[in-house]
């Protein structure tokens, strides 16, 4: 916007401006009118031609200039007087262009200008600079994203693996328990055959006989056998149902089930189940006659022996079932439900998934994982998550397999002893051969 007080300076500006050059002109002017009005017969010292100058025309009537004296005198000091003023004009002129209208108005101005392309180019620079860092903040946000999709991904363990986790939470424990009623039931044998003092069979074998009679009419008698005439048998239809034949039941005693409360590991009680299999167990082998010690005898020696052989071939076979029930010893229950949610998830009625018993065994457990879980559709499906998830999947299932192994191991080790036990039967009659030809001879 433009207002009076700058008006009236670009006017003082111009009209200082004309003044200069006016006098500028005029002083050029008088300059070469006085310094070439020399006559033309003087001769300068030096060699310098003579000039003439006319400071008038010819009507004028001026006097002509005709000495040195007159030029020295006249014309040097007006010159020198020239040259001082048109020198004070220019210094005047300088002072005016440099010190007032440019170092006044053009300095200012380029400095104005300057600081706002500076602050121009600070805008610019720190609007940049946010374009920039936003840019960046973008980009490393995205890699952040997707830095953290790989993690879960390839870190985070599927539903699958967990599932399978959480069904070996009671894995160790019942293998434990299982182990320790395998050598329970073994012994519960050996005490019998040995007429351990507090066995049922501590008073010989008419006593063993008594004691699983007994038991055979009040727990395990059914009344519908022998043609319906054990119903005559004293507490013989007062017998659970569910328990009816099972101490001569191998499937629904031993085989069947997958988990048996044998719970005197824990709680010190027999339940009917352990019953049913000492039963099962005590019918298949019987109780040896007692042999009293024969002095130096050596037929009694031999009978004595006789016995012990029996004793030991017995346990062998003995042994073998005790196994087989100890794996499906009850376990501590830690993790039943999921085992039980296989089941449910693959459609199995409720009914079936009794059999995994109140605390699963470790039979059950490893027939859950062997078996039933490979069913299970949604394992594979789930195996598309990531190859890392894959890869724990098969790690999990070799290590499985490695469990499973050790078990097929541990049964191929029963089954070698049943074979040496069957062959050292089949070589005893020769043995005793071969000892009567030679006593003979």
């Amino acid at each position: 916007m433009i207002t009076a007080k700058t008006r009236h300076e670009k006017v003082r500006i111009r009209g200082h401006i004309r003044r200069s050059v006016f006098s500028a002109t005029l002083s050029a002017v008088l300059f070469v009118s006085a310094f070439f009005s020399v006559p033309s017969n003087f001769s300068a010292p030096g060699g310098i031609r003579p000039a003439y100058a006319q400071l008038c025309a010819e009507c004028c009537a001026c006097v002509e200039a005709s000495s040195w004296n007159t030029r020295w005198l006249v014309i040097f000091p007006l010159h020198i007087m020239l040259r001082n003023h048109i020198s004070g004009l220019f210094e005047e002129q300088k002072k005016f262009v440099v010190d007032e209208f440019y170092m006044g108005h053009v300095v200012p101005a380029m400095q104005d200008m300057t600081r706002e392309l500076e602050s121009n180019g600070q805008m610019f620079t720190v609007d940049l600079a946010k374009m920039m860092d936003a840019d960046n903040f973008v980009e490393a946000t995205q890699a952040k994203a997707e830095m953290r999709a790989d993690i879960h991904m390839e870190f985070q363990p599927s539903d699958e693996l967990c599932k399978i986790g959480t069904l070996t939470r009671d894995l160790a424990a019942a293998e434990s328990k299982a182990r320790y009623a395998t050598l329970m039931l073994a012994e519960s044998f050996t005490k019998r055959q040995g007429y351990e003092a507090g066995s049922v069979s501590a008073d010989g074998p008419d006593a063993d006989v008594k004691a699983r009679h007994q038991q055979r009419q009040t727990t395990f008698c059914n009344p519908h056998f022998n043609n319906g005439r054990n119903q005559d048998v004293e507490g013989c239809t007062e017998t659970d149902p569910k328990y009816r034949g099972a101490d001569v039941n191998f499937t629904q005693t031993i085989w069947s089930p997958l988990t048996i409360p044998i719970e005197t590991l824990t709680s010190g009680e027999t339940t009917i189940e352990q019953e049913a299999v000492e039963a099962f167990i005590n019918h298949l082998v019987p109780v040896l006659p007692g042999q009293v010690p024969d002095g130096d005898s050596t037929a009694g020696k031999e009978r004595e022996m006789d016995q012990q052989s029996l004793s030991a071939k017995f346990s062998v076979a003995t042994s073998v079932l005790a196994h087989l029930a100890g794996m499906k010893a009850s376990g501590t229950g830690n993790g039943a439900e999921f085992l039980r949610a296989v089941y449910a998830a693959m459609g199995i009625p409720d009914g079936n998934t009794e059999q995994l018993g109140e605390n699963p065994s470790y039979y059950a457990i490893m027939e859950v994982l062997t078996s039933a879980l490979p069913k299970d559709p949604s394992l594979y499906l789930n195996l598309g998550g990531s190859p890392e998830n894959a890869t724990r999947m098969m790690v999990a299932m070799q290590a499985i397999m490695l469990m499973l192994s050790r078990d097929m191991y541990k049964t191929d080790l029963q089954i070698s002893a049943v074979l040496a036990v069957l062959l050292a039967t089949e070589l005893d009659s020769l043995q005793r051969r071969f000892v009567e030809n030679t006593s003979g001879a």
